[in-house]
């Protein structure tokens, strides 16, 4: 868990306990767009090093600590090259079915920052990756996920539907796809509530210990109460609602970002999250159009199923500028 500072350490160059948490990350995350709204000291990273007892990487003090205290308005304390993160929906779901070995080894193939993933509970209480409750859809069968065990979903085939190529490609779980990833790609972990789970938020905060997977994965999800769980059990994890059309609502507790439908980023929300000092987080963007306004609006992480062309978008953006 992550050790909470005194905040009167902090009280005078950082105004919010959410900003100082943020501060926390900025090693594991490389300040990853986030915003503060006075610039932040030498001093004050110094003082935080010492008291949380590690050292900033050598890529964290080449990249990021030149911008300290440059902050003004648009500007990021790091490299705004790195900004937006490019996260693959479910994998690249593009050339690949989703939620899958393929998927996961294709979106590290083509250098995205992040794996956006679903997690569900079984009857056995496994924790699988798949975005389905009802296993129709990708494996043809008429049955409802919580009535079959991790055995019995790792035998469903759910490739063959996306094509000839990818039959026999099996559901992975949890702890296969966090070692597959493990310090080559980061995780955003959604977590999906179908009603009948008994131990997903502890077990998936479990998990992240076991594998030491703090630093490298964020916790999504549209249910705010298996965020507040997140948050009880670990407050030191990043977490952030998934925010859609139909349901535009924001939680009443602490959060680090906020996952949005992108028709929902706006300059004004963008700003005011950054100004709180929260991320943002957009989904699912697919057209060029769309990606280049959510990279003009300064957004902090774009969720798509389509790594390679985002990355083209953002290359880009940054050649024009």
């Amino acid at each position: 868990m992550t050790t909470v500072l005194d905040p009167k350490i902090v009280a005078e160059e950082v105004e919010t306990i959410d900003q100082y948490r943020m501060l926390q990350k900025l090693d594991c995350e490389m300040a990853g767009g986030y915003l503060f709204s006075r610039p932040i000291s030498s001093d004050l990273i110094d003082k935080i090093y010492v008291y949380q007892r590690f050292e900033p990487s050598d890529q964290f003090l080449n990249v990021c600590v030149p911008s300290f205290g440059v902050h003004s308005g648009a500007e990021t304390i790091c490299d705004e090259s790195m900004t937006p993160l490019i996260t693959a929906h479910r994998g690249y779901s593009q050339v690949a079915p989703e939620n899958t070995i393929p998927a996961f080894e294709l979106a590290i193939e083509h250098q995205a920052d992040f794996i956006e993933l679903d997690v569900q509970e079984t009857k056995d209480h496994g924790l699988v990756v798949i975005h389905d409750s009802h296993l129709m859809r990708l494996a043809g069968l008429d049955r409802n996920l919580w009535n079959l065990t991790t055995s019995e979903l790792a035998s469903l085939d759910v490739g063959q539907w996306f094509g000839e190529a990818f039959k026999y490609t099996r559901i992975p779980s949890l702890a296969s796809v966090m070692d597959l990833a493990k310090d080559r790609i980061k995780l955003n972990l959604e977590l999906k509530c179908h009603g009948h789970e008994q131990a997903l938020v502890s077990q998936v905060v479990e998990l992240i210990h076991q594998k030491h997977w703090q630093q490298n994965c964020v916790v999504s999800s549209l249910d705010f109460d298996t965020l507040r769980q997140v948050r009880t059990l670990d407050p030191g994890l990043t977490i952030g609602p998934v925010i859609s059309p139909s349901r535009p609502e924001y939680p009443d507790f602490e959060v680090d970002f906020y996952s949005l439908h992108f028709t929902l980023a706006t300059p004004e929300r963008v700003k005011q999250a950054h100004v709180n000092g929260k991320a943002i987080h957009v989904w699912t963007v697919n057209q060029p159009d769309d990606m280049q306004r959510m990279i003009e609006l300064g957004v902090d992480n774009i969720i798509t199923d389509q790594p390679a062309a985002l990355k083209t978008e953002k290359a880009s953006k940054q050649t024009k500028t």
